[in-house]
């Protein structure tokens, strides 16, 4: 008979580690080790906290009038991203824009990270894609999607944080809608090193940043057939705000919730895009 002890016996064969698979572990370390320092007092934005949203929109002159309308937004035009026009939120304590694109409708957030580079190989580890790390006007940039299709951008945490977002026309919260949450927490775990907590419903998570609570908040919902960010914005009258909406083009999706704090009911713009509206 083999003696099942004798694999114990056999010289053992060094194995060369995945270069891509070290990188990523060493900066998941170097991010546990530095954790005590963030929460204590950073110098700007918190890690996995949003520091900017672009909405993204097939017509950016539609969507300028639309959310002008519902909102009270007045933009501006800012210098092209990658050949896309881009317009500007003004007056707002996060910094919102406008930009086009060829895909589905969606919210792209930037991310705050400490080390954008260190940040691209766990995207890439996790299963996501990463354009290489370029240095803007507003720091070190990186554009990433996620494993399951959902766009967004790492940023390095420079600068001051974002002022709490609390008037009209503010982004309040964050849908993440994903196909499988089970998938989205392994990746936002390890990418920005989010945790979660289960929500109301089934299939509902809060992620919460490791620096503190988020904000705006986040809510990730899963079961969907495709991947899209869904913003939340704050009005100070919701029959008001809905009103517009339907004069502008858009219309109302599902009935008036009651939810932290107040009424919201989530709605779709005129070009088919959805967003929510909150009375707080």
């Amino acid at each position: 008979m083999t003696d099942p002890f004798d694999a114990l016996r056999t010289p053992s064969t060094p194995v060369a580690p995945d270069p891509g698979f070290a990188r990523a572990l060493r900066a998941r370390i170097e991010r546990a080790l530095l954790a005590d320092d963030v929460v204590r007092g950073p110098s700007g934005p918190l890690p996995g906290q949003i520091t900017y949203a672009a909405v993204l929109t097939r017509d950016i002159g539609r969507a300028a009038r639309f959310y002008g309308r519902v909102l009270g937004w007045t933009t501006t035009p800012s210098p092209d991203r990658d050949g896309r026009p881009t317009r500007q939120v003004r007056g707002l304590a996060l910094p919102l824009g406008l930009r086009v694109t060829d895909r589905d409708p969606t919210l792209a957030p930037y991310y705050a990270v400490p080390d954008v580079d260190a940040a691209v190989a766990l995207v890439r580890a996790a299963g996501g894609t990463a354009a290489g790390p370029a240095d803007r006007s507003y720091g070190r940039t990186a554009d990433c999607v996620d494993d399951q299709g959902l766009a967004f951008t790492l940023v390095a945490r420079t600068g001051r944080a974002p002022e709490q977002s609390a008037g009209p026309g503010e982004l309040d919260y964050v849908l993440l809608r994903l196909p499988d949450t089970t998938r989205a927490r392994a990746f936002y775990g390890t990418v920005l090193g989010w945790r979660f907590r289960p929500g109301a419903g089934p299939g509902y998570w809060h992620p919460e940043p490791p620096g503190g609570p988020a904000t705006p908040a986040f809510g990730l919902e899963g079961g969907t057939t495709g991947a899209v960010a869904v913003p939340w914005f704050r009005v100070p009258d919701l029959d008001t705000a809905l009103a517009a909406v339907e004069g502008s083009g858009g219309r109302p999706v599902g009935s008036v919730r009651h939810q932290r704090g107040g009424p919201r009911i989530e709605c779709a713009d005129d070009q088919g895009a959805r967003f929510g509206l909150a009375q707080l």
